[in-house]
């Protein structure tokens, strides 16, 4: 299936990866990327695979245990991803 990113999960993927610029090396930077790219082939491969939210047809992927991807399956066959959450942010704050 076909991947299509949001504005909002393309913003968030990118202050994930400014953090992890700025408190960590290149390295540490590089596997978040390469688990992200792995994770995104699986999720196009078999998407339902990861469980739904409360939120019906909202699927949560754990990146790392500190980075939660939210993403839903639409209804013309695309994955759409809406969110790259940080888990140590408030949850009350969660907005898909």
């Amino acid at each position: 299936m076909e991947i299509k990113w949001t504005v909002k999960a393309e913003e968030d993927y990118i202050l994930i990866l400014d953090y992890l610029l700025y408190k960590f090396t290149i390295k540490e930077v590089q596997k978040f990327v390469n688990k992200t790219n792995d994770t995104l082939l699986l999720i196009s491969k078999t998407p339902l695979m990861y469980p739904k939210t409360r939120k019906k047809n909202i699927h949560r992927c754990v990146l790392v245990k500190q980075v939660n991807l939210y993403y839903r399956v639409t209804n013309n066959n695309q994955i759409e991803l809406l969110t790259f959450w940080d888990n140590r942010r408030n949850p009350d704050d969660l907005k898909y």
